[in-house]
């Protein structure tokens, strides 16, 4: 099967190749479709649906890699945490009441 790691990266490199190839059809069919009816404008083959997805990517995004979410709000959110957890009971509670004011009740909490 595929316990060789070697054959596994290949595999998953063959599926990422007939990805971007399904993909390139899907955008060239959707463009041709749609496009030209809405705007005039020429349709598209095959290679420039590819070109159009690497495009977009440079423009919007990166290749590759793993994708950290959140990035430095994750980062801070951590922080505050790992803050948070090495306080005391009272000033647990002052930090509560600061934030409470802050944001004056967002989270749907009644003054009475």
């Amino acid at each position: 099967m595929l316990y060789n790691k070697g054959k596994r990266k290949f595999v998953f490199f063959l599926l990422m190749l007939a990805m971007i190839f399904i993909i390139s059809a899907v955008v060239m069919f959707l463009w041709n479709a749609i496009i030209p009816d809405i705007t005039g404008w020429k349709a598209i083959n095959y290679w420039q649906s590819l070109g159009l997805l690497v495009l977009f990517k440079l423009l919007c995004g990166r290749f590759g890699g793993h994708k950290h979410h959140g990035g430095r709000n994750h980062f801070m959110m951590h922080k505050f945490r790992e803050k948070f957890a090495n306080t005391t009971p009272e000033e647990r509670e002052a930090l509560k009441e600061e934030w409470r004011n802050r944001c004056g009740g967002w989270h749907g909490r009644k003054d009475n």
